[in-house]
């Protein structure tokens, strides 16, 4: 039993040996550091300096007693973290609220070192960018943990990545160059299909029912907008122009009508005005008559009343006059004098009854003319309109009052709605065809479209370039016509992406005068896209990484070379775009960097 816990017991013990030595190797475990700490022993660096348990503040300021990394910084990135949108990408939304937004580098504009160099050294924190491994400017001027700076402790220099190395060795094995600033030029390369311009085809459908009787436009047709392409017989546009004719009719009835009903209206009114002004002898202002003592204007049957109506009222006058003068003569009694009397009295109601009937009458007819004139006038209207429909002009329409009824009454033409070539027929003589059949399709070939597929990792360049609302020149190129380059417009990226492919189509617009090009060829298309602003450029050589993170080397001082930390862009051939870490005025190591990394590696692994 107990040599079986024995032997547990050391393969514990190895095991937690193994892993210190591999912790210790890798740089997670300092075993001196902690040893020391843990004795509360302190060591002489032999500068005066001691390192015990009481060393932490101090190794964690600097020269100047500042942190080594600001509170409110976001190392990774190289900018406030209250500020970082690729941290809290909730803030984007903010900065491009306040117009303070680099479409081309997609970070804030007050942030983009790419876009405003000067930005860069106001936009670090007192002890520099990072370096991409944790290490700023300022961690090169610091001192280590024995005394000396850091750079120019043999032990110490690995961690913030600078290497040593000979002067003859790095004249044979490490090559330099300047940073250069270059505009990004994307060179595009596209395949797609040429395309009708969706929006120069049409159909032609009949606007009516009917059969075909005639075809005058063939397959592959030159036409010009209202060329009669087929001729059909149809019986509803026969109706629609019969409806017309017989609302023209109507409407010219009650025209008339309604002018015999004014002139009626104007004659008894006039009838009206002179009996009124008749005196009661009757001698005086009596309307003109003819002949036979009739009055002249014709007023229908409202002449003989309001003429025997007035007639019987002068009677009862000229009686009760009469009478009246008898009675106060004392020659005719009471009962006759009040006969007459009420006689008299009702003559007078009767004719201002009929008088006022008559205007009333005068009012309702008038009523009557102008609301046919009106009912008329929209049928005429309505079959106007219907006419137009069927594809009649203002000018069509109104010759046919002026057309023969023969058998033409229900010819129906149909016209090219535009200029095109005819690239579909469907039209057959004796064909009966309904309004919602196509019987041509025509088209503008003098533009046609061309849709390319887009790989997604070209999409963000595109897209920002197309952001401003001005489209991209390109070329594209048929097999037919391998020679000839013709000219085109990247104009639209569409909404969706194939899921399949992982491509977006891509819209060019071509012009195609001379009709080379044909809808179904493969096409290729060419486009370069510059930015416009200038970026810092490096050859890809000199772009390293490092867990995740990019870094270039720099000549520090003397043989010193030091890592710097980069993010970078788009590639452009040789050279790779830096977005951010370099001012552009530095010289970069473009040649043996891999080298130096390895040597970074090495004394880590080497350390301790």
């Amino acid at each position: 039993m107990w040599r079986k816990l024995s032997h547990a017991g050391i393969a514990v013990l190895v095991f937690v040996a193994l892993t210190g030595a591999f912790l210790h190797f890798t740089g997670s475990l300092d075993i001196g550091w902690a040893i020391g700490a843990l004795s509360g022993r302190t060591s002489d660096d032999g500068d005066g300096h001691e390192h015990g348990s009481d060393c932490d503040d101090e190794h964690e300021k600097d020269a100047d007693g500042h942190a080594d990394e600001p509170r409110d910084w976001c190392a990774e990135h190289g900018v406030a973290e209250s500020a970082c949108t690729r941290c809290n990408p909730a803030l984007v939304t903010a900065f491009k609220t306040k117009g303070d937004w680099c479409a081309e580098h997609n970070l804030p504009e007050s942030q983009c070192v790419a876009c405003n160099p000067g930005l860069k050294q106001a936009a670090e924190p007192e002890h520099g960018p990072d370096d991409g491994h944790g290490h700023g400017k300022s961690d090169l001027q610091k001192k280590c943990e024995h005394g000396v700076v850091i750079v120019d402790c043999d032990d110490c220099r690995f961690e913030v990545g600078v290497v040593k190395v000979q002067p003859s060795l790095a004249k044979a094995l490490i090559k330099t160059g300047k940073v250069t600033k270059r505009q990004i030029v994307t060179n595009l390369q596209l395949t797609g299909e040429v395309h009708l311009d969706q929006t120069r085809v049409v159909d032609v459908p009949p606007t009516a029912s009917g059969r075909v009787t005639k075809v005058n436009a063939l397959l592959g047709r030159q036409v010009k907008r209202g060329d009669v392409l087929a001729v059909l017989h149809s019986v509803d546009f026969g109706q629609a122009k019969a409806s017309y004719l017989d609302a023209g009719m109507k409407l010219e009835i009650a025209r008339k009508e309604q002018e015999r009903q004014a002139a009626v209206n104007a004659a008894l009114e006039k009838l009206l005005k002179r009996l009124a002004k008749r005196p009661e002898g009757g001698e005086e202002g009596e309307p003109a008559r003819d002949g036979n003592g009739v009055p002249k204007e014709l007023m229908g049957e409202w002449k003989s009343k309001l003429l025997g109506a007035e007639a019987r009222l002068r009677l009862a006058r000229s009686v009760y006059k009469r009478e009246k003068d008898l009675y106060d003569k004392k020659v005719t009694s009471r009962a006759e004098y009040e006969q007459v009397f009420q006689e008299l009295h009702a003559a007078e109601a009767q004719y201002a009854s009929l008088v006022e009937e008559a205007h009333l009458n005068m009012s309702l007819d008038k009523l009557r003319a102008d609301n046919a004139l009106r009912l008329a006038d929209v049928s005429v209207s309505a079959a106007e309109q219907r006419l137009q429909i069927f594809g009649l002009d203002a000018a069509a329409i109104g010759a046919l009052h002026d057309l023969k009824h023969d058998g033409n009454f229900a010819r129906l033409e149909v016209k090219a709605p535009r200029a095109g070539t005819i690239i579909a027929k469907h039209a057959a003589e004796g064909k009966f065809v309904e309004n919602t059949q196509s019987l041509y399709t025509i088209a503008d070939l003098s533009n046609v479209w061309v849709w390319c597929d887009l790989y997604e990792r070209d999409l963000a360049v595109l897209h920002r370039r197309l952001a401003g609302g001005d489209p991209l020149p390109a070329t594209v190129h048929v097999a037919a016509f391998g020679d000839i380059a013709f000219p085109g417009l990247i104009d639209l990226v569409g909404s969706e992406m194939d899921e399949h492919t992982r491509t977006v189509k891509v819209r060019v617009q071509v012009s195609n005068e001379h009709g080379k090009l044909k809808p179904g060829m493969f096409a290729k298309v060419k486009a370069v896209i510059t930015s416009k602003r200038k970026s810092a450029m490096v050859p890809r050589e000199s772009v390293l990484s490092d867990e995740g993170r990019s870094f270039v080397f720099l000549h520090h001082k003397d043989d010193l070379w030091a890592r710097r930390g980069v993010e970078v862009g788009l590639a452009q051939g040789p050279l790779m775009e830096i977005v951010s870490g370099l001012d552009g005025n530095e010289t970069v190591v473009t040649s043996g960097a891999f080298m130096l990394k390895s040597d970074v590696l090495r004394g880590k692994m080497g350390a301790g």
